[in-house]
């Protein structure tokens, strides 16, 4: 159950897909363990894929075939969806025709929020402008067959521009009979420069491989800025941010 957090000002723009498909080149079988498929259906059941579709999905691996959420044209629709993401809708999803879903996650549900007062600079110290911190914010996308993502502290300063990115922390990533290299998050700016038109911005990216007989591999990158009064999350290199 999502919190309902009262008060709760967040503006999320435009919301950009995060996964690009480097390589897909199979016709051969592939032989799922026990242990494999179990984890691929406790996946598919966090994206509420039912029962009957997960068997077919899992058939389709078996049988070397790629998940329409993986393939190229199907990922650019998806990044070309819009979606607000607020407490209350925290999940972009897509269904395909095949019945696997692509999902990203703006998650608040153990987030720590806080309202409080920040200083205006003068000789007195007056208090003007709300200052709201979301500490510990779960950013992540998944497919079923891969996940990956991180947790993120910013502060949005009302009026006062002075929003940034506090800290970024704890990366993961988890694959199905693959692995993942390469994982990093860093913070490449703290705080936005209004003058210059520049948010805080972060960036989280880890390239995945699966099933080493599918031959296929994915790159997950996302960018986060903060500015402006507001939090944005979406593909590197696809996302302008405009004051």
């Amino acid at each position: 159950m999502i919190k309902r957090f009262i008060g709760l000002v967040l503006s999320v723009l435009v919301v950009v897909g995060s996964i690009s498909v480097d390589v897909w080149a199979s016709s051969e079988k592939v032989l799922l363990t026990a242990d494999e498929k179990l984890e691929i259906s406790r996946n598919l059941d966090e994206l509420e894929v039912s029962a009957e579709t997960q068997e077919k999905l899992i058939d389709k691996l078996e049988n070397g075939e790629l998940w329409d959420c993986m393939k190229e044209e199907n990922v650019s629709a998806f990044n070309d969806m819009e979606f607000d993401f607020t407490p209350d809708t925290p999940v972009k999803r897509m269904v395909f025709e095949d019945g696997s879903v692509l999902q990203q996650v703006v998650d608040f549900e153990n987030a720590n929020i806080a309202r409080g007062f920040s200083r205006n600079g003068d000789s007195v110290q007056t208090y003007s402008a709300m200052r709201t911190t979301y500490e510990n914010v779960l950013i992540g996308v998944a497919n079923g067959l891969s996940g990956a993502g991180f947790y993120a502290t910013y502060v949005i300063d009302w009026n006062a521009h002075n929003d940034g990115i506090i800290s970024v922390k704890d990366p993961y990533c988890k694959v199905v009979g693959g692995d993942y290299s390469e994982m990093s998050v860093t913070i490449n700016q703290s705080y936005e420069n209004y003058t210059k038109k520049k948010p805080a911005e972060a960036t989280y990216s880890v390239h995945v491989t699966y099933l080493a007989s599918l031959g296929a591999a994915e790159t997950f990158i996302i960018k986060m800025y903060v500015g402006n009064d507001k939090m944005v999350y979406g593909k590197l290199g696809e996302v302008s941010f405009s004051y």
